[in-house]
């Protein structure tokens, strides 16, 4: 299986002049990135499997750096983009003697159900696994442009930046959604017709702020994925009368787990059905209604940030995930809610939503 930095490469030789990443500062095609991914490289490299800690930032800088570390065989942890340079530091210090098993490309951070500070490893091989469940799922190509609006520390944009660069397509770096004109003027202004991750949060401020601005490009918007949250069937058909041309996706994924499933909204669309187990992932229910994933989306184990900094590795084992489900006879997956909202009242657990 190749690594995203393998994919950059070849697209560098087979379509050296299609633009790999946009941001409001600059661009880079794919074979300017190839070029400075490689001169970058000779700064990593000395520590292999010793993490480097870089900001999160959404400029240029960060993204070759981050690839650069990746090619250099260093797995990277990755903090936010206002994180202090004096947190940097100290993070440095405490990873200093570490070292990563063999393969880890990224560490996101999660405080998980413990709320101890930790890292989830992700292997490249579980980061293409991703990339591969998005891009047979909901069409990727290298004919489009995909948006990323959201903070890039974060498992929902990075595995979107996977997809777009495996496909050979240009990913759309944004500050946020703060400025919606500036996120609606990106559409208007990209080459091809758009992807774009929203969480339900987001649609809703479209919907209400926007509406006719967002009508006025259906034919620019190929798709929208919406996850981290509930997104209601009421939502997603508001949407789609709006964006009539625009495929929508609810998925569920997760940090530890990778992206799992999704599923096409339509007029057979069911509140909160989440589709079935993509294909390099499974999918199954506890005897207590936990969402137990498994398979090569899956994250390698944790770095643990709590005293001593120690290595906690998975195995083989499936992930028993802090959310609660349900399967349908079709294997379609249905989100109830996190274990931790569960009310309990008179005897019975009863989830809010």
């Amino acid at each position: 299986m190749k690594s995203l930095e393998e994919y950059i490469a070849l697209y560098a030789q087979q379509t050296p002049e299609t633009l790999a990443v946009v941001t409001n500062q600059s661009s880079l095609t794919y074979s300017q990135l190839q070029k400075v991914i490689a001169y970058k490289k000779e700064a990593y490299g000395k520590n292999v499997g010793r993490p480097v800690v870089l900001k999160a930032t959404r400029d240029m800088d960060f993204l070759c750096n981050y690839f650069a570390a990746h090619l250099a065989g260093e797995g990277v942890v990755l903090t936010a983009a206002d994180a202090s340079d004096s947190y940097v530091e100290y993070l440095e210090e405490k990873m200093a003697g570490i070292r990563l098993p063999e393969r880890v490309a990224d560490l996101l951070f999660t405080s998980g159900t413990t709320c101890s500070p930790k890292c989830v490893m992700l292997s490249h091989e579980a980061i293409m696994a991703d990339g591969e469940n998005l891009i047979e799922s909901q069409g990727f190509h290298k004919e489009m442009t995909f948006i990323i609006a959201g903070p890039m520390n974060h498992f929902g944009c990075l595995s979107k930046l996977y997809a777009t660069l495996m496909v050979g397509a240009t990913a759309r770096i944004l500050p946020g959604m703060k400025n919606i004109h500036a996120f609606l003027e990106s559409i208007r202004q990209a080459d091809h017709k758009v992807g774009i991750f929203l969480i339900p949060s987001n649609i809703k401020i479209l919907l209400s702020v926007c509406s006719k601005s967002l009508a006025e490009l259906k034919h620019k918007i190929e798709f929208i994925e919406t996850g981290g949250d509930s997104c209601s069937t009421e939502l997603l058909g508001k949407l789609q009368e709006k964006l009539p041309y625009t495929r929508l996706y609810n998925t569920y994924a997760s940090t530890e787990a990778g992206v799992m499933t999704t599923c096409r909204y339509d007029e057979h669309y069911v509140s909160g059905n989440l589709g079935k187990a993509l294909t390099n992932s499974q999918i199954s229910i506890s005897e207590d209604g936990h969402i137990v994933c498994s398979g090569k989306t899956v994250f390698s184990g944790y770095l643990i940030l709590d005293g001593d900094v120690s290595v906690e590795l998975r195995g083989g084992d499936p992930y028993v995930s802090a959310d609660l489900g349900i399967l349908d006879s079709e294997g379609n997956l249905f989100f109830r809610s996190r274990d931790n909202d569960i009310i309990k009242t008179g005897g019975y657990s009863v989830c809010p939503q």
